[in-house]
């Protein structure tokens, strides 16, 4: 007798939710280094998805999901992605702290400085 509900998976996940993935962060980071607000900032990465890859499924809330796995508030080092000339670099370096304009207290970090890179993705 078969078994009922899901199949496991064991954790993997298929390629093109990395690429989408890969997408939806550096969008997401381009907007907030533009001054965007988070839920500005969550449409562009879904606009993004949507215009590199039209039939890939995607939200606001996987973009949201996409952000917890890859960028947990409790880690002190993220997975960054940095798009120049329709080539991808993606690598670990320190988490962007995007903050309100009007908080005070030190200046945010929101550029990445160091980018350890551990690989490139390059799109046609």
């Amino acid at each position: 007798m078969a078994k009922r509900g899901r199949p496991r998976t064991n954790g993997r996940k298929p390629g093109w939710m990395l690429g989408r993935a890969l997408i939806a962060i550096e969008a997401y980071d381009r907007a907030r280094r533009d001054g965007q607000k988070h839920w500005f900032a969550l449409e562009a990465a879904v606009i993004a998805v949507r215009t590199e890859f039209p039939g890939v499924p995607i939200s606001q809330t996987e973009v949201k999901r996409v952000l917890a796995d890859l960028r947990s508030k409790n880690a002190s080092e993220a997975l960054l992605v940095i798009k120049h000339d329709g080539v991808w670099t993606f690598g670990f370096g320190m988490r962007p702290d995007y903050r309100r304009k009007t908080r005070k207290g030190p200046a945010s970090n929101a550029a990445p400085e160091v980018l350890a890179p551990i690989g490139q993705i390059y799109l046609d």
